[in-house]
């Protein structure tokens, strides 16, 4: 699986967010790294939050190395993703390339955006927002996904 530096959505998406404002030095996104949550890794929404973040999908936020194997627990039990911890040589590297937390979007089932309302931009200046994303499919379920 190769990581790339794009926008999609979808569960098979995982983002791994790196966030570089250009022109401005000050880093307009609040907890761009998923690193503060309201009760550690799980589903958003349900059983934990992000600061700074709103979301109204079936999206999970993993802590680094968890995805599949202790995976993250959520309102129908403990979701794994499709990795090398549990069997599946799709090349899911255990944590974010900047390290830390992840969030996993599902693009099957209830699908919803991860939001957050950024301030403190000028008008007239560019600003560049990116992050990481791979594809990995839930645990248990097969067959091929749909995201790109």
């Amino acid at each position: 699986m190769n990581i790339n530096k794009l926008i999609v959505a979808g569960f098979t998406a995982i983002a791994f967010p790196t966030v570089s404002l250009s022109v401005q030095a000050v880093d307009l996104v609040t907890n761009g790294s998923f690193a503060s949550l309201t009760n550690g890794p799980g589903q958003m929404g349900y059983n934990t939050n992000a600061t700074g973040w709103t979301t109204t999908g079936f999206n999970f936020i993993f802590a680094s190395g968890t995805a599949d194997t202790t995976g993250s627990p959520g309102q129908f039990g403990n979701l794994q993703l499709w990795g090398p911890g549990n069997g599946s040589a799709n090349g899911l590297p255990a944590s974010s390339p900047v390290g830390g937390n992840y969030v996993a979007a599902d693009g099957a089932y209830q699908v919803g955006a991860i939001t957050q309302t950024i301030n403190g931009m000028t008008p007239g200046n560019s600003y560049t927002v990116s992050f990481y994303y791979a594809g990995a499919q839930q645990y248990s379920f097969n067959g091929p996904t749909t995201e790109q």
